[in-house]
């Protein structure tokens, strides 16, 4: 028992992290960070930082290519289950005689997704300042192309799709940074920075980094006698960004409820939709790129109750699953959702390390739950657009640095374990350092 208690604390000390990163690698990651967001029309659409990490992950395969037998065992779990979704998709598009234009599309998605997220985990794996940095590349980059459709686009489409969400990584990026500012002035920026989503109508956005931050404030006290404080201090915002969200929904004006009312109709049509077939053919999907047919759309509209929502448009081309979990099951069928299902497994784990003492300290803590919460909303109520490849990579890299770091708490609490209870804490140590070190 002592020589195999001696190798698992010399492996939890192999699994120590690095507090800060070189100025070099810095900027090599901010650089990668500017390239990610910036896209080109090719099939589809194609961003260059992919092409990056395509060329990054191919050298590093040919440099050590047995490197991956050490990756740790979730992040091959998603690599297999994003497999067995393209099995499910090609077998699809077979059956359905899919258009080759779509076909390489819906194939190159799910490739894509596999390149990003084996790319992202091996460059900032080893430490989460290496995250922040990242994305402070990927933040500024999405800023800059942002500015930039405000030529021709209205301010708050833009805001909501992409430079809201970036402005608020770059501010949460700095912060985090700053090592005085992590604890307390992080998350209360990030909390009023959810107030002014809610403000300019981005509900979803706002609500996420309200509650974000709320998590975060909840963790990071210290002084157990102030942890019942601090947790009625956490329910009460809750509460205070409800009762802000339903002021701001009721209060907007009639612009803004008209665009919520029709926003809501669209996502709620889509999803019924999205059941109903899935539910006429729940083992074999409707292929690449497929869309919902005339006569879907119109036994849809027949079994409305609220008549009113007819003046609403529907139609093919803005009527969608809206659901990343959903969409990979309408396209792929029953083997197109496996990945959506092993992600979602993730994400769990992910909001589950989180109660470990010690997580929550992090540097990028307040960013991986931002990109968690973010991604569980995306699952179940976006859809799988092509900005939410790097959305889905960027999460998987951020947990594996949660997972990591919740190895090391479990290794330290063996020394403090005799007996049984030590050889309880022996096989969970066991079972996380051996596949994640």
């Amino acid at each position: 028992m002592t020589s195999k208690y001696e190798s698992l604390l010399a492996t939890q000390s192999r699994l120590s992290y690095k507090g800060e990163v070189t100025v070099g690698s810095a900027c090599l990651l901010v650089i990668i960070g500017l390239c990610l967001p910036i896209s080109v029309q090719l099939v589809g659409e194609l961003f260059i930082g992919e092409i990056v990490l395509l060329l990054y992950v191919a050298s590093q395969l040919a440099c050590r290519p047995s490197s991956v037998s050490r990756w740790p065992s979730f992040i091959r779990w998603i690599l297999l289950s994003l497999g067995l979704s393209l099995l499910g998709y090609i077998m699809s598009d077979y059956a359905v005689g899919t258009a080759p234009e779509n076909l390489l599309r819906g194939w190159s998605r799910l490739g894509f997704i596999a390149v990003d997220t084996a790319g992202l985990y091996m460059l900032v794996r080893r430490s989460s300042i290496r995250l922040i940095w990242l994305v402070l590349g990927y933040a500024c980059s999405g800023i800059i192309v942002g500015a930039l459709a405000l030529r021709h686009d209205p301010f708050l489409p833009v805001w909501k799709l992409q430079l809201g969400y970036s402005v608020t990584l770059a501010g949460l990026c700095i912060l985090l940074l700053v090592r005085t500012s992590r604890r307390y002035v992080a998350p209360m920026a990030l909390l009023a920075i959810g107030f002014l989503h809610v403000l300019v109508d981005c509900r979803s956005m706002g609500a996420v980094c309200i509650f974000c931050a709320c998590l975060q404030l909840s963790k990071v006290t210290q002084i157990r006698r102030w942890q019942l404080i601090s947790y009625g201090a956490t329910i009460l915002v809750l509460a205070l960004g409800a009762g802000f969200l339903a002021y701001a929904y009721r209060s907007g004006g009639a612009e803004f409820a008209s665009r919520r009312l029709e926003s809501d109709h669209e996502r709620l049509a889509g999803i019924l939709i999205g059941v109903r077939e899935i539910a006429h053919s729940p083992f074999l999907g409707h292929g690449s790129w497929a869309g919902y047919t005339d006569a879907a759309l119109a036994a849809y509209k027949a079994s409305l109750k609220r008549k009113e929502l007819l003046r609403y448009k529907l139609t093919k081309e803005n009527v969608s699953t809206h659901s990343e979990m959903l969409q990979l099951w309408f396209e792929g069928g029953l083997l197109g959702v496996a990945f959506a299902l092993c992600f979602g497994v993730l994400l769990v784990r992910a909001m589950h390390a989180f109660s470990t003492e010690g997580v929550a300290s992090l540097p990028a803590a307040l960013l991986v739950r931002l990109f968690v919460l973010t991604s569980v909303w995306a699952l179940l109520l976006s859809p799988l657009g092509g900005g939410q490849r790097l959305l889905i990579a960027l999460t998987v890299a951020a947990t594996s640095i949660v997972l990591r770091r919740r190895v090391i708490v479990v290794g330290s609490s063996l020394r403090s374990h005799s007996g049984i209870g030590q050889h309880y804490h022996l096989r969970l140590f066991h079972r996380y350092a051996i596949r994640e070190r």
